[in-house]
């Protein structure tokens, strides 16, 4: 008998392997719903129905502060009262000594404003949209959110302008240093690009 499964090897391991899921099938058998034809003409009739429970379409401001909110690496993350008010009265601090700026040009990050850790670039298209485009921003509307690191926290606020779409700014502030990176503008008119 050991010859002749020595001979047989491939056919032998082939039969054990069918058994095991012959085996298997039996002790865990799939069963997948059975969709009958009136399942599929119930659920066609029902889409053709008028709606109620139609979600409300969402403005365009609504999907730029979703989309900024959701870039934040902790969004629902609380911070100390303090840690805010820092943030805040530093953050304005240097937004102002843009919008003193003369001309986007003018526009620098110095350890005096706060912004020495963000580049020219993203620098000057928040000159772009403070200085030439006169968007304000909205100070009650700042979101401080926690991040990983524990020296570092994240904002959002609002650049509001009469009869344009909000423009969202995100940053983040290093409490060690008092400094700013602003990262990223979303939503807006803005008419700058940068990269």
């Amino acid at each position: 008998m050991l010859k002749t499964i020595k001979d047989y090897w491939m056919f032998v391991g082939i039969a054990l392997l069918v058994g095991l899921f012959v085996g298997m099938s039996l002790l865990h058998p799939q069963t997948k719903p059975a969709k009958t034809k009136s399942s599929q003409t119930e659920q066609v009739t029902t889409s053709n129905e008028p709606s109620s429970k139609e979600l409300p379409t969402e403005t365009e401001d609504e999907k730029h502060y979703r989309q900024a909110f959701l870039t934040l690496e902790r969004p629902y993350g609380t911070v100390a009262s303090a840690d805010k008010a820092t943030l805040s009265a530093s953050l304005f601090k240097g937004l102002q000594r843009l919008t003193d700026a003369k001309t986007v040009s003018e526009v620098t990050g110095t350890v005096d404003n706060h912004l020495n850790m963000t580049s020219q670039a993203m620098l000057e298209t928040v000159g772009i949209a403070l200085l030439i485009n006169r968007y304000q921003t909205d100070e009650g509307s700042l979101l401080v959110t926690p991040t990983k690191a524990e020296d570092v926290l994240q904002f959002l606020v609002v650049l509001k302008k009469e009869n344009s779409p909000n423009a969202y700014l995100i940053g983040n502030w290093n409490k060690t240093v008092d400094q700013f990176q602003l990262v990223q503008i979303i939503g807006g008119d803005i008419g700058a690009s940068y990269g």
